[in-house]
C-alpha cells in the first residue's frame, strides 16, 4: 500500500510493507496457468458466466439466462449483465468505448467497463439521464449504467486474447492483468509497532479488474460509427431492473441510526432486498402478502416475514407461479421451499412452513456426483391451512441474513432422496415435522375431528412430474401424471 500525496509504502513493522490483494483481474493467468480453459473445452463448454459471491441476487429471475442465451447465441467475447445507478455511487459504469487509432488504422469499438475512481481521469461526468446532478434536479439515475460484475466469457476468445498477451511479455500486460489502476480515495488503518499506535491514511494499491478483459476484445471499423449506430460488436450489455441485478453485501453494518443508505453493500440490506423481491414473486403467485417493512423496522424487528426458495424452483418467476398458485402469508410467516418439484395451490401460512428436498434436482452417481434427474423430492400441497407459533421475531439470537432464526412452532417437511409428500384439504394446526424415507410417499389426510392420518406406503417412482415446454411466452408447465 502506497500513502496519497508522497507515494510512500505504509510499513508497519521494519522491512514489512503493508501487503493488500491485487484485485480479481489475475483470474485470466491463473486460469491459463492451470488450463482452466482447456478442462472446459474438454468439457464441451464454449461460454461460462462469471459472477461475484458478495452479490447474492446475481442469480434473479431471468438475469443470468438472458446474458448466457445472448453471449452463446451471438457467439460473442464478452457480456455485461447492467442496471441502473445513482449519481456519485461508488461502482463502476459500462460504457461504449471508442479509440482513434493512430494513421489510418480506423477507429476501435468494445463495451467495457470504467471504474468510479477513473471518471475524473477520463473527464466523465457523472450526471443523470436528464443531464442533471443528482436528485435536487432529477431522479438521481445516472446517465450510465451500472457495472455488476456479472459477466458472460466467450472462453474460446478469451483464451486466445490472454494466449496473445502472454507472448508478448511487458507489452501484454495489459490484456493478462487488465484495469490496472491506482485508487487512492480510501482511508486504510493499521497498527504501527513502532509508534505502538493505531495510524491511519488514504492509501491505495495496484489493482486489475478481470471484467476490463474487454478492453482487449475491442473491433476495429475502418470509419468512426455515427453517434445513433449499434455497431455489431463481439462485447454486449444486457440492461435489468436493479432488483433483479445487484445488491451487494461487502461490508458489516455500522451502529447508529438506520436509513435505507445505511444498509447499503450489507448483508442485512441484501437480505432486505431479496425479501422484497420475494414479495414481488409471491405476488405473481397470487398470494396475499404484508408489507416488508423498511430499514429500520428490519434492524429493529425483522422483516415483515421471511420467503426462501431453491433456485431450481424456477428460477424464472413465471415458472415458480405455475408451481405455487394462490395463497396468503400472514405477517410474520416463514415459507421455506428448499425443493424444485413443489406443487402448491390455495396455501393459507400463519406461522413458519419448511420443506426441505435433500435432493432437489436429482440423484447422485457412484462417485457422488448429481446427476440431474426424476429422482428427487417432490411436495403437493392442496388447499392447506397451516397454522402454528412460528418464529420468534424478539429472539435476540435471530440472524435473518444467515436464516439463523429461532423458532415457537413450525411445520416441517423433511424428503430424503426421491421422497413424496402430499396433503390435500388438511389443516396442520400447532408443530409438526414429517420425515419421508427414499423410496417412499406420505400422503396426509385429516378425520372429522381434525386428527391427521399418515400414510406411508412404498413407491416405484414419482407419481407426478413437472413438463417444462418453452415458448414465445416463455417457459410453459404441464403436468404428468405417472
Amino acid at each position: 500500500m502506497v500513502r496519497e500525496g508522497d507515494g510512500r509504502w505504509l510499513v508497519p513493522e521494519a522491512l514489512g510493507p503493508l501487503m493488500k490483494p491485487g484485485g480479481h483481474g489475475v483470474i485470466w493467468k491463473l486460469m491459463l496457468d492451470n488450463d482452466v480453459f482447456g478442462w472446459f473445452r474438454a468439457n464441451g463448454r464454449k461460454g461460462g458466466l462469471l459472477r461475484q459471491i458478495s452479490n447474492p441476487l446475481a442469480g434473479t429471475d431471468d438475469t443470468l439466462l438472458a446474458l448466457a442465451g445472448q453471449g452463446l447465441g451471438a457467439g460473442a467475447a464478452f457480456g455485461f449483465a447492467s442496471c441502473e445507478r445513482k449519481v456519485g455511487a461508488s461502482e463502476g459504469c459500462n460504457v461504449l468505448m471508442e479509440r482513434r487509432l493512430p494513421g489510418r488504422q480506423g477507429t476501435s469499438y468494445c463495451v467495457t467497463n470504467v471504474e468510479y475512481t477513473e471518471f475524473a481521469r477520463l473527464g466523465i461526468q457523472d450526471q443523470d439521464q436528464s443531464g442533471s446532478w443528482g436528485e435536487e434536479d432529477g431522479d438521481g439515475t445516472s446517465a450510465f449504467p451500472a457495472n455488476t460484475n456479472i459477466l458472460y466469457v466467450g472462453l474460446d476468445q478469451v483464451e486466445r486474447k490472454v494466449m496473445e498477451g502472454a507472448a508478448q511479455g511487458y507489452a501484454g500486460a495489459g490484456v493478462v492483468l487488465p484495469g490496472m489502476l491506482v485508487n487512492l480515495k480510501k482511508t486504510t488503518t493499521f497498527f504501527c509497532r513502532e509508534t505502538r499506535a493505531d495510524v491511519s491514511h488514504r492509501a491505495g494499491r495496484l489493482e486489475c479488474t478481470m471484467q476490463n478483459i474487454a478492453d482487449s476484445l475491442a473491433q476495429v471499423l475502418p470509419e468512426p460509427a455515427p453517434p445513433e449506430a449499434s455497431p455489431d460488436l463481439d462485447t454486449f450489455l444486457i440492461f435489468n431492473g436493479r432488483s433483479k441485478v445487484t445488491s451487494s453485501a461487502k461490508k458489516r453494518r455500522k451502529e447508529g441510526p438506520t436509513t435505507e443508505a445505511s444498509l447499503r453493500q450489507t448483508p442485512d440490506g441484501s437480505f432486505l432486498d431479496l425479501m422484497r423481491n420475494g414479495k414481488e414473486v409471491l405476488e405473481l403467485c397470487g398470494f396475499s402478502v404484508p408489507d416488508v417493512g423498511g430499514a429500520a423496522e428490519y434492524v429493529e424487528r425483522g422483516p415483515g416475514f421471511i420467503f426462501l426458495f431453491h433456485p431450481a424452483l424456477g428460477p424464472l418467476w413465471h415458472v415458480i407461479a405455475q408451481k405455487v398458485r394462490g395463497g396468503s402469508l400472514a405477517p410474520g410467516s416463514e415459507l421455506v421451499l428448499e425443493i424444485a418439484e413443489a406443487d402448491v395451490q390455495d396455501l393459507a401460512l400463519d406461522g413458519s412452513l419448511v420443506v426441505r428436498a435433500e435432493r432437489p434436482m436429482g440423484h447422485l452417481d457412484e462417485s457422488g456426483l448429481l446427476k440431474y434427474s426424476q429422482r428427487c423430492g417432490r411436495c403437493r400441497l392442496v388447499d392447506v391451512r397451516v397454522e402454528n407459533a412460528g418464529v420468534d421475531w424478539g429472539n435476540d439470537a435471530n440472524v435473518y441474513w444467515q436464516h439463523h432464526v429461532e423458532r415457537l412452532g413450525g411445520l416441517h417437511v423433511l424428503l430424503e432422496g426421491d421422497a413424496e409428500f402430499e396433503a390435500v384439504g388438511v389443516t396442520f394446526q400447532g408443530s409438526h415435522e414429517f420425515v419421508v424415507p427414499p423410496g417412499h410417499k406420505m400422503v396426509v389426510t385429516q378425520k372429522e375431528d381434525g386428527s391427521l392420518v399418515e400414510d406411508l406406503r412404498a413407491s416405484t417412482g414419482p407419481s407426478w412430474a413437472w413438463v417444462y415446454q418453452p415458448g414465445g411466452e416463455g417457459v410453459q408447465l404441464s403436468k404428468a401424471l405417472q
